[in-house]
């Protein structure tokens, strides 16, 4: 049996979103695109440290320094 549906009224006038939504649309948006450049940060950082390709060196702060005037 096919049930034919009646086509939905179109509203005369666009809604516009209020304030809250546009603000919650914003922050998914800014969540989502924080979260990929997040991690794609975090994997170059990666990647750099673990083949070496900027030189760093290791500092010890257990000695005390001696102040120099």
């Amino acid at each position: 049996m096919l049930l034919h549906a009646a086509p939905l009224p179109v509203p005369p006038h666009p809604c516009r979103p209020q304030v809250i939504e546009m603000l919650k649309f914003a922050w998914i948006q800014f969540l989502a695109t924080f979260v990929v450049i997040y991690f794609l940060f975090y994997w170059l950082q990666l990647f750099i440290f673990r083949y070496r390709l900027v030189s760093t060196r290791a500092v010890s702060d257990v000695q005390p320094k001696t102040q120099r005037f």
